[in-house]
């Protein structure tokens, strides 16, 4: 009988793959897009209570996620970001592009009322941030004349 011992495959035991290991720059750049993802959350939840024209900060929010996803997939390079007006660079760096997310939230028009009631959600990061996980939560929230907090 041979030296070595062989197992019998399992469909419970993972199987060796081809993929990509992760790399120490793939880390950098998950990182990046978990930090850019959440501060364009933050930034949403905090202007669409007090928008003047509804819907505007979805759309915004809509623009940014799109660059966001080309930065992070080109090293930086949007071209999105290059024909959008008030942006008009094709090249952005991570910390120039956070400041400039803030920037344009910050621009957007908001209506001038009193701060509203704000509304934390706590739980488990699935249920904070899937709508279908949380009966859509901020939208209730939203609804009730609130500001989510997540």
């Amino acid at each position: 009988m041979p030296a070595t011992r062989r197992f019998r495959s399992s469909p419970f035991l993972p199987k060796a793959s081809k993929t990509t290991p992760a790399t120490l720059p793939l880390l950098h750049r998950a990182i990046k897009a978990l930090i850019l993802g959440d501060l364009l959350m933050k930034c949403l939840y905090r202007v669409r209570p007090y928008e003047v024209e509804k819907g505007s900060a979805n759309k915004l929010y809509e623009l940014w996620d799109t660059i966001v996803r080309e930065t992070i997939e080109h090293h930086g390079y949007s071209k999105t970001a290059a024909k959008a007006p008030g942006i008009r660079k094709g090249y952005l760096p991570y910390n120039v592009l956070a400041k400039e997310i803030v920037k344009s939230f910050d621009n957007l028009p908001l209506r001038d009322i009193p701060r509203k009631v704000r509304v934390g959600v706590v739980g488990e990061i699935l249920v904070k941030y899937q709508p279908d996980a949380n009966n859509h939560v901020v939208d209730v929230i939203e609804s009730q004349d609130c500001e989510a907090v997540v």
